[in-house]
């Protein structure tokens, strides 16, 4: 008998990482980011789906990735720095296996050693290029992949700014165009943020439908009748895809599943071994990122969540518990899905989120939970997953909603990104996006080297836009980094604007700015998309 349908899901995947490019040694706890998420949660995620698909388990995924991170992906120089990485992680689990140091069990030794070979192994597969995978991923019908606003701005600072919003989004989606070949059905709002009249400039520029806060159609007019378990239509025509927050302290809380005890602990890692990234420039890349020696720590962790250093980790406990952790997350689903089609109806739509970089990297589970809830989602014909694009094809009607300002951030507002802890910062912002609208205004359609150093300006005021640095500065993270961040593209932009209203421009000054700024270089790419438009 065939059961009835309670509901859709839609498992949404974030994958977003700033854009830092170091040249120095020394400078490679940045890079780390990048080749700790690859190795940790972008290739193990992938091989997870992989795995999905071979055993033909139904199953789609929306993806989220940012022009940001899609830059770093096509970075040769980084890639090949991450195949010496990969290798050198290798070779510090090899001594670990063959090393008397007890505190780790022979079976997580071992595989640490199977692990890194395999992940050497699907890189090599892949040709290093994992956009082209998803690619072809997306072709095949397996997911659906959508671009994030240009920096991960958090848009609604620059409300007052139209013209720096619509760049963010023009940056995004000719980048996605460039690498994907075809238009982003949809964007992803960095940090869920929205205010009224967004979707007016998305829908402009050909935008379909975003994701949002469950907030911004909660304290919406009207206030949707089938609340965050829909999608409604936005003022502007767009569909608006709330996320479902009720997940959240289930996954990532503090009694939520990553916290269990017997969980790998992310914090403490073991320096083992001393690491010397060392590349003949002449035998893999002529970079002069790659020709000092980059000294680091690499160690592996061994010890669980239960409270300190010394409780040992054990992995085949670990992923029986992640199975189990996921059949209850499912079981909940199932459960408020049937709640809702049993008060309301009609089967409802569910769209969670979920920080890639947190699954494999923080939660080093997370990958095997994921492929778990998958794989047993398969065997729940009550339950399907879906995509925002189907939810267009088989949807004529959607309730009309027009939305209010939110985030998912603290509190739900702009809290995070305008606080005490940067809210000097928004002066410098704004004087710079005002500055840069000037250029472009004082400065059409130029050509030759002003060109390059207009366009060279527009980049460094997106990549100052960035959300995440304010988001580190509100948070106590990394706040050097941030604040460095910030700095060098401030100190940059103002260097360009003073060389442009004194007519000093100098061509080996500007080609040091563009190697370490090297992002949005496809072909259409032009400093207009900030020019004010005339009365």
């Amino acid at each position: 008998m065939k059961r009835e349908k309670k509901g859709s899901m839609i498992f949404c995947f974030n994958a977003h990482l700033p854009f830092a490019k170091f040249s120095k040694s020394g400078e490679v706890f940045q890079e780390r980011w990048f080749f700790e998420a690859m190795f940790e949660s972008y290739l193990p995620m992938y091989e997870a789906f992989a795995t999905l698909a071979r055993e033909e388990r139904p199953f789609f995924v929306l993806i989220s990735i940012s022009p940001t991170l899609m830059a770093l992906l096509q970075d040769e120089d980084l890639q090949t720095k991450f195949i010496f990485y990969m290798h050198q992680k290798l070779n510090s689990a090899t001594s670990l296996l063959e090393s008397s140091d007890k505190r780790i069990e022979d079976n997580l030794a071992r595989y640490y050693v199977e692990n890194t070979k395999r992940m050497i192994a699907l890189y090599r597969n892949l040709n290093g290029d994992l956009l082209q995978a998803l690619k072809i991923a997306q072709e095949a019908g397996y997911c659906e992949v959508i671009t994030s606003v240009g920096t991960s701005a958090f848009l609604p600072l620059y409300a007052s700014y139209p013209k720096a919003v619509e760049a963010q989004i023009k940056v995004a989606l000719k980048s996605y165009r460039a690498v994907f070949g075809r238009a982003s059905l949809g964007i992803f709002l960095p940090y869920g943020g929205y205010y009224p009249g967004l979707d007016t400039i998305l829908a402009e520029n050909g935008v379909r439908y975003f994701v949002t806060a469950g907030q911004s159609l909660m304290q919406g007019d009207p206030m949707p009748s089938f609340g965050v378990f829909s999608p409604v239509r936005s003022s502007a025509g767009l569909v608006a895809f709330p996320r479902y927050s009720m997940v959240e302290a289930e996954l990532w809380g503090e009694d939520g599943y990553a916290r269990r005890g017997c969980y790998r602990n992310f914090y403490h890692e073991d320096a083992l071994t001393e690491v010397v990234i060392k590349v003949n420039p002449t035998q893999y890349s002529a970079s002069s990122l790659l020709n000092e020696d980059v000294v680091h720590l690499e160690g592996f962790k061994y010890s669980n969540n239960e409270g300190n250093s010394e409780s040992c980790y054990h992995l085949e406990e670990a992923l029986a518990q992640a199975t189990c952790d996921a059949q209850s997350f499912l079981a909940s689903r199932v459960e408020e899905l049937s709640t809702f089609q049993q008060k309301r109806g009609q089967t409802g739509v569910i769209l969670m989120v979920a920080d890639l970089e947190l699954l494999g990297h923080h939660w080093f589970e997370g990958t095997h939970f994921v492929r778990e809830f998958f794989a047993r989602t398969a065997k729940t014909p009550e339950i399907e997953f879906t995509l925002p694009s189907h939810c267009l094809q088989r949807t004529a009607h959607f309730e009309e909603v027009s939305l209010n300002f939110a985030s998912w951030g603290s509190d739900g507002y702009a809290q995070v990104w305008l606080d005490q802890q940067n809210d000097w910062l928004i002066r410098h912002l704004f004087k710079t996006v005002e500055q840069m609208m000037d250029l472009a205004y004082r400065f059409p359609n130029e050509s030759g080297i002003k060109r390059r150093v207009l366009d060279q300006a527009a980049r460094e005021v997106l990549l100052l836009m960035a959300g995440d640095w304010p988001l580190l500065l509100a948070q106590h993270v990394n706040e050097g980094i941030a604040l460095g961040q910030m700095k060098k593209h401030l100190m940059n932009f103002q260097a360009i604007y003073e060389a442009m209203s004194c007519n000093t421009v100098r061509a080996m000054w500007l080609m040091e700015m563009e190697m370490g700024c090297d992002i949005f270089k496809y072909k259409s790419f032009s400093y207009e998309i900030f020019r004010p438009k005339q009365v």
